[in-house]
């Protein structure tokens, strides 16, 4: 697994995952939204178009962000996600949980709303 991130110009966050998040690998995902996550009101973009796989580890790390950060007054919003991915997260239920978008352009202007 690859990830980066940036503090963008609206002062959200932007993550990039990049290849599986599975149980050896999801460590390296949670690192990734440490900074982030420890923000006043944190807001997170997870850039997820490079995720070829993600297991219950992984789906874990992402609730785990959602919550961190609805209870400090953020949001945590998904886009990108291939279909295996999307699939994953229809499956499990999470897809009405987690705010999935088709692009960055979407989940940076959706409406600020408790999340």
């Amino acid at each position: 697994m690859k990830t980066s991130s940036e503090r963008l110009a609206s002062g959200a966050w932007l993550v990039r995952v990049e290849g599986e998040a599975d149980f050896g690998t999801s460590p390296e995902m949670e690192d990734a939204l440490r900074v982030p996550l420890a923000e006043p009101r944190p807001r997170l973009l997870l850039d997820l178009s490079a995720l070829t796989y993600i297991s219950s580890a992984g789906l874990r790390v992402l609730l785990r962000a959602h919550q961190r950060a609805s209870r400090a007054g953020g949001w945590l919003r998904l886009f990108g996600a291939q279909r295996g991915v999307t699939k994953v997260l229809d499956e499990t239920g999470l897809a009405g949980t987690l705010r999935m978008y088709a692009s960055q352009g979407d989940a940076e202007s959706a409406p600020e709303e408790r999340e």
